[in-house]
């Protein structure tokens, strides 16, 4: 190696991690002997005296530097301090006599600096290290130059101290911000939701990987990029949108709709970022595929409202709708009427036919229904073989026609596992009247259908008093 170079002196510590090596200057370089070049007798009963060289010229081109200087003797003790060390420590004249290495923050330290002053005082190459100390109630962080002296017969090194604490917090600073921006990244390109930071302009600020994956995109192409492009593939945000009342009122909104370009139901919620005075920052835009969620929901309130065999509405569910009809009929004074369906001779299907080919009438019995009634109207299993059909806005006449219109499609059916038999049922129709309760309504229409099967059935009875 050139003898001009730097070299660096690695150490262990006691638990046998390598600690951080120190900077030696290579050039073999005898201590600097300033015996000659002082004007004062700087020795008292044969050791430095201290007050002499702050007399000195020397002395006081310590005290003018503008970075922290002491002289340590062999035994490791301040000897001096200079007056730029009151920055750390206003009290900077007690550090004199005490033990450098009682400036450290810690053991390791404190043991470092007494390894690297050996160092010095042995083979007299200056030295640098960057360390922590603390200086009364004050932490901060120094480079540290080390070179030796012969000052009057005696052997010192004289430390200079470079305050870095500033530039160290602004490190760690960075240091602390590039952990977090690393730390959210990780975070939130683990989840499975669609997560962005938008400004108050709409334009994106961050964005995850779900949502650039979702959007189709690079994550740094969309940076800048309006969200309601990136998002949802349009040149100004779309109906539904709740952002811009975000940003007017600062409150956190959410909005379902469905995605024609996915072909999925979404969920997206906007929660706005409030700085100093409750200003607005940005909004963090999070998006959630809940198309499971709908058709479970769905699928939930199928079973809850729907007959399993014949799909109409079930029972409970029908007398629901029957009860609200009422009241929207008594409230508008406005034409209601009801049905109650049941198909003929049905037992007689089940005992000599089995109960699949009785499953087989009712489920093409309700399907009939469906197709026939209007979109307004209402069908439902009452039970067994009985149905319920509501008409609302529509007189007597008027669901007695519809009724008879699906007793003909149906008398012209015939079912493969029914022997070669048509369907065929009895229906009575009721009209609502002011007042009239919903069980008395169905109680009405039971009786019309009763005089139909009395009259022989396959036929639709009105009720007229």
């Amino acid at each position: 190696m050139n003898s001009n170079e730097p070299s660096t002196i690695d150490f262990t510590a006691e638990n046998g991690q390598p600690e951080r090596p120190l900077l030696a200057l290579a050039a073999e370089t005898e201590s600097i002997d300033l015996t000659e070049v002082l004007t004062k007798d700087l020795t008292s009963s044969g050791s430095f005296y201290v007050a002499g060289l702050q007399e000195t010229f020397f002395g006081k081109l310590l005290e003018a530097l503008p970075v922290s200087a002491l002289l340590i003797d062999k035994s490791f003790r301040i000897r001096f301090a200079n007056q730029s060390w009151v920055r750390f420590s206003g009290d900077f004249q007690k550090l004199e006599e005490r033990s450098f290495s009682s400036l450290f923050m810690n053991v390791t330290s404190a043991r470092n600096i007494n390894f690297l002053l050996k160092q010095v005082f042995d083979d007299r190459k200056p030295r640098v290290t960057v360390e922590k100390l603390l200086i009364g109630a004050n932490q901060l962080w120094a480079r540290i130059y080390l070179r030796s002296l012969r000052v009057a017969g005696e052997r010192l090194v004289l430390c200079l101290a470079e305050d870095l604490t500033h530039e160290k917090r602004q490190l760690l600073l960075m240091d602390a911000i590039k952990r977090a921006k690393t730390e959210w990244e990780q975070t939130v390109d683990t989840v499975p939701e669609s997560i962005a930071l938008v400004d108050s302009d709409h334009r994106i600020i961050r964005m995850n990987r779900a949502m650039a994956d979702r959007a189709g995109c690079a994550i740094q192409s969309a940076i800048k990029e309006p969200c309601y492009k990136v998002v949802h593939g349009r040149e100004k945000p779309p109906y539904f949108c709740p952002f811009s009342r975000v940003v007017n009122d600062r409150e956190e909104r959410s909005v379902d709709y469905f995605d024609d370009n996915l072909g999925a139901f979404l969920k997206e919620y906007i929660s706005p970022i409030k700085g100093n005075h409750g200003i607005l920052r940005s909004c963090v835009i999070v998006i959630q595929d809940v198309t499971q969620h709908k058709k479970l929901e769905g699928e939930l309130h199928r079973y809850a409202t729907r007959d399993e065999l014949t799909n109409l509405f079930n029972r409970r569910q029908t007398l629901t709708l029957l009860e609200a009809a009422c009241q929207t009929a008594s409230r508008y004074n406005r034409p209601l009427s009801l049905a109650i369906c049941d198909v003929d001779h049905f037992k007689q299907v089940n005992d000599q036919h089995g109960h699949s080919a009785g499953d087989e009438m009712l489920r093409f019995f309700g399907s009939t229904i469906h197709k026939e009634l209007r979109g307004a109207d209402i069908a439902g299993r009452y039970g067994g073989d009985e149905f319920l059909m509501i008409f609302p806005n529509t007189p007597l006449e008027g669901a007695a026609q519809s009724l008879d219109r699906i007793r003909v499609r149906l008398d012209e059916t015939i079912l493969r596992n029914n022997g070669g038999n048509r369907i065929t049922f009895s229906a009575g129709v009721a009209q609502f009247v002011a007042s009239m309760t919903p069980e008395a309504f169905i109680h009405h229409a039971d009786e019309a259908l009763y005089e139909a099967k009395r009259l022989g059935r396959n036929r639709v009875v009105i009720k007229t008093h």
